[in-house]
């Protein structure tokens, strides 16, 4: 959940999460809405670690932009 105060706090749970998949998608990323306002990535056969890795950093960039979370730089 967005951190009470921020930008995303006060959206509406199905916008923020478009918003995110949009940034996601931007971003080479593909994940689907899922009922009850969840998400859902998965995987497929040939993905190693390395495309898990960028996943991730594509994750955390998406919620950045969308105001859902901080934009961590220390590689964490």
């Amino acid at each position: 959940a967005p951190a009470p105060g921020s930008p995303a706090a006060a959206m509406p749970v199905r916008e923020l999460r478009d918003r995110f998949l949009e940034a996601l998608a931007a971003d080479g990323v593909l994940m689907v809405e899922y009922p009850h306002d969840h998400v859902r990535a998965v995987t497929h056969h040939g993905v190693d670690g390395a495309h898990i890795d960028r996943v991730i950093a594509a994750t955390r960039r998406a919620l950045a932009a969308v105001g859902a979370a901080p934009l961590q730089t220390n590689g964490a």
